[in-house]
């Protein structure tokens, strides 16, 4: 369910539409933030106090959303729904749904840069809200929901084990005012499911503890915090066995990062670190435990401009065999030999020039 809370708001679906826009107008902006109220099968509320438009897609088969105010009848949202008014006395706006395909590319935004948005509860409430803890997800996608929303202070839950091609694709890229990033449990991933996921949250300081999958998907992580210019540690990364592009730019730009997560593949793929830790300033601390490092651009560019304002740097090998395979993708202040750089293998041997 989405919960919308604010003072006093309208929301008007233009018609005609392919995919109706819901379009947030609030007045009589008096009051304190309202928190919603979590509705027990459906709990999933969008707590906003101004402007916004939301985007979703149209009602079909596949495909089905329903509102409800405070706490009265639920009603199907459609081209003939028009204008619904809630917050303040008339009770918070709640949506749900049932579609297998997820939100399908639609988007949240809000036009006011001083409104406060939240948003808490399990999204799989959208996909079906009455057996969301057990449907299938493996084709609900979530891709730009609250792209560009750069009032987005707390993100739902993304509690789903086996994900779809796309599925969080740009879901919070450029949300600004993103401190903390949901549990990402999946174990199961697809094509470029978290590509750019919190790209440009430039404020978010809480990632999780973990990204478990050991097995990974073609471009999965690309991209995905790319420019968290606060983000000053790393999930853990599981995986062991790695397909193409899937962590290319996974930090990029991420300049307080200042430990990478240990990565423990003992084979890379074409183009696996490209750009991972590019621009991250403050790095100083690198474990890559790879033993093939032929794939194609596998490690290109993945320390270009890293550790430049770090005060010294580590890099753990496998060995010094692969150190020497790689030589020529490690940039002057990586390379053994340079000023305030150790570089060892795996059993703290040192390995030199």
């Amino acid at each position: 369910m989405l919960n919308y809370s604010v003072a006093e708001l309208r929301v008007v679906i233009p018609f005609p539409l392919s995919r109706p826009k819901i379009c947030f107008h609030a007045w009589n902006l008096f009051f304190p933030r309202v928190v919603a109220k979590l509705h027990p099968t459906v709990p999933l509320p969008l707590m906003a106090n101004d402007i916004g438009t939301r985007s979703l897609p149209a009602t079909s088969t596949e495909s089905v959303f329903e509102y409800s105010v405070g706490d009265g009848e639920w009603k199907t949202l459609d081209d003939q729904t028009g204008e619904v008014k809630f917050g303040g006395s008339k009770g918070n706006l709640r949506l749900r749904g049932k579609s297998l395909l997820g939100t399908n590319y639609s988007n949240i935004s809000f036009t006011d840069p001083d409104v406060k948005v939240s948003c808490t509860g399990d999204i799989r409430t959208l996909v079906d809200y009455e057996y969301y803890r057990t449907v299938e997800t493996d084709q609900a996608t979530f891709s730009y929901l609250f792209n560009g929303c750069t009032v987005l202070t707390t993100a739902p839950e993304l509690p789903a084990m086996k994900l779809a091609a796309y599925c969080y694709t740009n879901m919070f890229k450029g949300c600004t005012s993103l401190t903390k990033a949901p549990k990402l449990p999946a174990t199961e991933l697809a094509e470029y499911c978290y590509q750019c996921m919190f790209e440009g949250c430039s404020k978010l300081t809480e990632v999780p503890s973990e990204l478990p999958a050991t097995t990974l998907a073609i471009c999965c992580y690309s991209y995905m915090f790319m420019n968290c210019t606060s983000l000053n540690a790393s999930p853990k990364l599981s995986a062991t066995s790695l397909e193409n592009n899937c962590y290319r730019c996974m930090f990029q730009g991420c300049t307080s990062l200042t430990t990478a997560p240990e990565l423990k593949a003992s084979t890379l793929v074409n183009n696996c670190y490209w750009l991972m830790f590019y621009d991250c300033s403050k790095l100083s601390s690198v474990t890559m435990l790879a033993d093939d490092v032929s794939a194609e651009s596998c490690l290109l560019y993945w320390l270009q401009d890293a550790g430049t304002q770090a005060t010294s740097r580590t890099l753990i090998l496998s060995s010094q065999t692969v150190y020497f395979g790689i030589k020529n993708n490690l940039p002057a202040n990586w390379k053994a030999g340079s000023e305030n750089t150790t570089v060892t293998d795996k059993d703290g041997n040192a390995i030199t020039q």
